[in-house]
């Protein structure tokens, strides 16, 4: 116990720490955290990135308190860990997709001339199971009634990964982009990411008996540094139509 006197009272020091959570929470249920036996007013809401900071301050004579994250609907824990007094922070990375917690790979180091991405694909919609590829393209592209079409693809990587599971960094390499004209035709040379059946150059939403909308592309890569880049599906399982596809930093 930490104090000091004066006029005969005795003031106690509060001794705090912080808890700090990010992450993604893939789950349709919010999930709860306890410390020691105080449920935190907010939960983290299901289907959804977060980073909060909590604080907790210790009782007179506590001297360690157990931090727990659990599932709101089925009770299950996630998450436990012991705090002792004078430690004053707790970092908690917290991505739960598909009813277990997902590692986040290292980073890798910077490569000059490169953009180095690691995706964890999460098929909400189509509930795609198989393998996949993730390719990327340098894509010409040229203006046919008033639309931009691909005239010429050119492949410059490509990773294997699971779903839900975060996969190898794929080495893309930088190159200019933009409007550029060519023997006398106008291209406008763009990037281009897909996810294809492992193996083949079938789309996997194909594969899957799935269609996408016009606008259902994936985002591009545009960080010089590694990133952890999180593609979630939109749309309606129902309909079998995949309407687009969210962009989560992890």
């Amino acid at each position: 116990m930490a104090g000091c006197q004066k006029d005969d009272i005795f003031f106690i020091k509060d001794e705090a720490f912080s808890l700090v959570t990010a992450g993604y929470n893939g789950s349709n249920s919010e999930l709860i955290i306890t410390i020691d036996t105080m449920k935190l007013p907010n939960g983290i809401p299901a289907n959804g990135s977060f980073k909060r900071t909590d604080k907790y301050t210790f009782h007179e004579g506590q001297d360690k308190v157990k931090v727990v994250v659990s599932e709101k609907d089925s009770g299950k824990k996630l998450y436990e860990s012991a705090v002792n007094r004078g430690e004053y922070s707790l970092n908690v990375d917290l991505i739960y997709v598909d009813s277990k917690l997902i590692v986040r790979p290292a980073f890798p180091a910077n490569k000059e001339g490169f953009l180095q991405a690691s995706y964890l694909f999460i098929p909400k919609v189509s509930g795609y199971s198989g393998d996949i590829d993730i390719a990327y393209f340098k894509n010409h592209e040229v203006y046919v009634d008033n639309k931009l079409v691909v005239e010429k693809s050119e492949e410059l990587a490509r990773v294997t990964a699971k779903p839900n599971t975060f996969s190898p960094f794929l080495q893309a390499p930088i190159f200019e982009s933009g409007r550029t004209e060519i023997d006398g035709k106008v291209y406008y040379i763009n990037q281009a990411t897909v996810f294809f059946k492992a193996g083949t150059n079938i789309p996997y939403y194909k594969d899957a008996g799935f269609t996408t909308g016009e606008y259902a592309t994936f985002p591009y890569l545009t960080s010089t540094r590694p990133e952890c880049v999180g593609i979630i599906e939109s749309g309606s399982a129902e309909n079998k139509m995949i309407d687009g596809y969210l962009q989560v930093k992890l």
